[in-house]
């Protein structure tokens, strides 16, 4: 039990932020009222404000990422985060607002987003290596969304190290827009993920 509520308020981070973005996406004004998918999402929501709720140090971060009405563009120049392993097998490094995730399993890591492009190396690939990972063993990367700092290190690792990309196919066209600016490096369409897709 008490790691799956472990879980739940990460998942809450990571499905909050989604909710956000689909938030910020919608019409300036008033912003509109939560809308979770399914009754998981429903379920980890609540597994993590039941977790946040009696903790100070959880409080800030629930209310920052899971109440829509607080939401707000990063901070590019927050400061970068200090390489964390948050539990077990759970890892976090990059931006202090946008954070990247790293699960370690026996068969490589997942990174659920990949940071800003020009911090890659810097930030990211240094953070691993600063908590005993090998940047050459991440096999997937996973996107939130397609929002340049969300996307903008997935190239990076496809190239250096052979990672696959994955999203949905919504955040594939937002990554690729009709007029995309060609300066900015986006990760090639590895896999397009769905709801309920096992990977």
């Amino acid at each position: 039990m008490f790691n799956f509520v472990r879980f739940s308020i990460v998942s809450c981070l990571v499905l909050c932020a989604a909710v956000a973005v689909r938030a910020q996406r919608g019409e300036r004004g008033a912003p509109p009222a939560p809308k979770p998918e399914n009754v998981q999402s429903l379920a980890h929501i609540e597994a993590a404000k039941k977790l946040a709720g009696g903790d100070a140090f959880l409080a800030k971060p629930y209310d920052f990422f899971c109440i829509p009405a607080n939401t707000r563009a990063n901070n590019v120049n927050a400061p970068e985060l200090e390489p964390v392993k948050i539990f077990d097998n759970v890892y976090a490094v990059g931006n202090s607002e946008t954070a990247v995730y790293v699960l370690s399993t026996p068969e490589g890591l997942l990174m659920i987003d990949s940071g800003y492009t020009d911090r890659v190396e810097s930030v990211v690939v240094s953070g691993l290596r600063q908590l005993g990972l090998d940047p050459a063993q991440v096999k997937y990367v996973l996107l939130g969304h397609g929002h340049a700092d969300h996307f903008g290190g997935a190239k990076h690792f496809q190239d250096r190290f052979g990672a696959k990309v994955a999203t949905t196919a919504a955040d594939w066209d937002l990554i690729n827009p009709p007029n995309a600016n060609a300066n900015q490096e986006r990760p090639r369409r590895d896999m397009v993920l769905s709801e309920g897709q096992p990977l």
